[in-house]
């Protein structure tokens, strides 16, 4: 068997030993107490916002085929991907800090395309991995209350599927297509970085005009709710989005 050292985790710099940090193991029992996890929340070692920015790197060629917005609001996958892989399966990446390569883009293992974070309203910046077997019927697929089986039917254990790709790479003798070079991933990276700050401003400045149109709405500040006019709420999330500050990457 392929040791976990040598698989490609999507985020960089794990421990193989703990690549999980007291994050969710798959199908370990959730919060609710009623949904089992069906992916694996990756950490790095060194505390809760570590990896907050962090590159994410593609662990097998493939296309993504969907990228979702957070809110800003709503708990959840927050910013997310989908990427179909020519090997047919699916991989889902949640709480991103931002997504700036485009549906459609095709990605070489290896490939740097979203960075790591928190959206969805998560206390600690992580990776939440999942791995389908097929196309998702929803792309906000999430499993409560579903018994193991039936998890078990649509969901692969993501280190067990990250083994096969790797032992099948061992099998082959090392592939050519090993992603893309360093300095080409330096530039993506650069990239992304450059895109971020923009992306989270277009993120609120979006939210700030969805609320416009609503009318008035409950708008959560410092943990108390509040009923705002749509002028008020817009001036304060564009002053929140222009006051973002990127990590240091």
């Amino acid at each position: 068997m392929v040791m976990t050292g040598d698989l490609p985790w999507p985020l960089r710099g794990v421990d193989p030993a703990d690549p999980y940090q007291g994050g969710f193991r798959f199908l370990e029992e959730t919060q609710d107490g009623q949904t089992l996890h069906c992916g694996i929340d990756l950490n790095t070692p060194g505390g809760p916002q570590t990896d907050l920015g962090a590159p994410i790197a593609c662990p097998a060629p493939g296309v993504i085929r969907f990228r979702g917005w957070w809110d800003g609001v709503a708990r959840g996958e927050g910013n997310h991907i989908w990427i179909e892989h020519d090997t047919g399966e699916w991989s889902h990446y949640d709480h991103l800090l931002s997504t700036p390569i485009g549906e459609g883009t095709r990605l070489s293992r290896g490939a740097v395309f979203a960075l790591c974070g928190r959206s969805g309203g998560w206390p600690a910046a992580h990776l939440h991995f999942e791995v389908l077997r097929q196309r998702p019927t929803s792309w906000w697929l999430w499993p409560k209350g579903w018994p193991r089986q039936d998890i078990e039917v649509v969901y692969l254990n993501p280190v067990t599927w990250l083994q096969a790709l790797a032992s099948a790479e061992e099998q082959d003798g090392g592939s050519d297509d090993v992603g893309l070079s360093d300095e080409e991933r330096k530039t993506l990276t650069e990239r992304i970085t450059a895109l971020e700050a923009d992306q989270v401003i277009q993120n609120r400045r979006k939210l700030a005009f969805e609320a416009y149109l609503r009318g008035t709405v409950l708008y959560t500040k410092r943990g108390r709710r509040y009923r705002l006019v749509p002028s008020t709420i817009a001036d304060d999330l564009i002053a929140q989005a222009d006051a973002v500050a990127l990590p240091e990457t």
